[in-house]
């Protein structure tokens, strides 16, 4: 998606843009691996080619991920200015699934730095965006994420009804990995609330999707709830 600034692109530009995003390419790579630093830089260097020829999206995009750089390191003020930048021109080129991405993650910075209703403010906003264009993955993580923030605001009547709904979600995606997920956080809920015996069958029924990955992090914090759960019913055997 090349987007000029000025006019149209020159055999040079064209090569420079195919380096840049080859270049950021590598740079998303080297963040799934963890290496954020490394990452990070080749972000940069992407970003300072597509600078030089222009291409507006390209500029967004390396913004984008360097705001995810920047969270992964815990550098949020600066996570939030590269995501609000990337916003701004994904509005403008009219990309509707970045702009809803985008607004995601700023969701994900507010509610890091606790600012729980801007976060679900940008949350329903990229929720809104995903149901008119029909991206189920993005809005079941948009719901989950929301689910997370009421949960910190108490709200746990809605939050159990939007976990609910990206449960169905991941389902219909075939995802049960995030159902999983999706009923664990529902038995955490019902723990909270006092319904033992029903936060035990959220938790239970999580971990027989578990099983097939018991080294999972998710699965392990979940073993622990069920044994939370059971001691508070004072059933300590089990």
């Amino acid at each position: 998606h090349v987007n000029l600034l000025d006019g149209a692109m020159s055999n040079d530009q064209t090569s420079r843009t195919i380096q840049a995003d080859e270049v950021l390419d590598r740079s998303q790579n080297l963040l799934q691996q963890g290496k954020d630093v490394e990452g990070m830089a080749l972000a940069k260097e992407g970003l300072g080619i597509h600078e030089s020829v222009g291409n507006k999206g390209g500029i967004g995009r390396a913004h984008n991920i360097l705001g995810i750089a920047s969270m992964n390191v815990g550098d949020f003020p600066a996570a939030f200015e590269h995501y609000r930048f990337a916003l701004e021109v994904s509005i403008e080129l009219g990309q509707r699934g970045r702009i809803s991405s985008t607004l995601h993650n700023i969701g994900m910075v507010l509610q890091h730095t606790g600012d729980y209703p801007e976060a679900l403010d940008h949350y329903y906003r990229a929720q809104e965006i995903n149901e008119e264009i029909g991206e189920t993955h993005h809005l079941a993580n948009n719901l989950l994420a929301m689910g997370t923030v009421l949960v910190s605001m108490n709200e746990r009547t809605s939050a159990i009804e939007v976990f609910e709904r990206a449960m169905a979600n991941y389902q219909e995606l075939g995802m049960m990995g995030d159902v999983a997920m999706c009923l664990s956080n529902l038995g955490g809920i019902y723990d909270q609330m006092g319904d033992l015996e029903r936060a035990l069958e959220f938790h239970r029924r999580a971990a027989d999707i578990y099983k097939t990955n018991e080294d999972d992090p998710a699965a392990l914090d979940n073993l622990i709830s069920i044994a939370k759960c059971l001691i508070k019913l004072d059933r300590i055997q089990e």
